[in-house]
């Protein structure tokens, strides 16, 4: 996995956001676009493309994902009032996620075969000493806006945690708000269904 300007080791870069791209689904265009904005701000844009490298945990990991460093959400949970950054943002993903919706890739696996699935996107971040996934399948392009705006709410109610932790968040149409739960109780569940079936 390579970015354009560096590599993933770079990810301890301060303010700065990651686009996992696939198969360019997310055209080229549109990543310029947004780094050109946001480069007013003082934050990079870096982004790979994932196409043709297998996916060991695909119900864990999104196929397209951006992934906002702790220094730009910092500074997004901090700031009052309407967030010019954040618009930006939410514009790109939700634009991205309208494109994305409906598409489907050929999933490659680490025993050698292969998958047609849909591809899924995901707004990644951490905070606080906590990792977050927020899983995009179950909203609709009308209420991406709505769902985005929800997760920087989540963290601006957000505490430090006293040791490390990672979450998946899905999206309840019915209730409209983010369920989240733990990676390890996630992965006793999928392994649970494994050995059930």
């Amino acid at each position: 996995m390579t970015f354009d300007i560096e590599t993933y080791s770079d990810l301890d870069d301060s303010k700065t956001i990651y686009i996992t791209n696939f198969a360019n689904v997310i055209p080229p265009e549109d990543i310029q676009m947004l780094k050109n904005e946001l480069s007013e701000s003082d934050i990079t844009v870096k982004s790979t493309d994932t196409e043709g490298q297998p996916m060991a945990f695909a119900e864990l990991d999104t196929v397209v994902s951006i992934l906002i460093h702790s220094a730009v959400l910092t500074s997004l949970v901090e700031s009052i009032g309407q967030s010019a950054t954040w618009d930006l943002i939410k514009l790109f993903a939700s634009k991205s996620w309208q494109r994305i919706k409906g598409q489907k890739y050929t999933k490659l696996y680490l025993s050698g075969g292969s998958e047609r699935k849909d591809i899924t996107f995901g707004i990644n971040a951490n905070i606080n000493n906590a990792d977050y996934t927020f899983r995009f399948d179950n909203v609709s392009p009308d209420d991406a806006n709505e769902a985005l705006d929800k997760i920087l709410d989540f963290f601006k109610e957000q505490t430090n945690h006293q040791k490390w932790s990672t979450h998946i968040g899905n999206y309840n149409n019915d209730k409209q708000e983010w369920e989240l739960k733990e990676l390890r109780e996630i992965v006793k569940e999928l392994n649970k269904n494994k050995i059930d079936k």
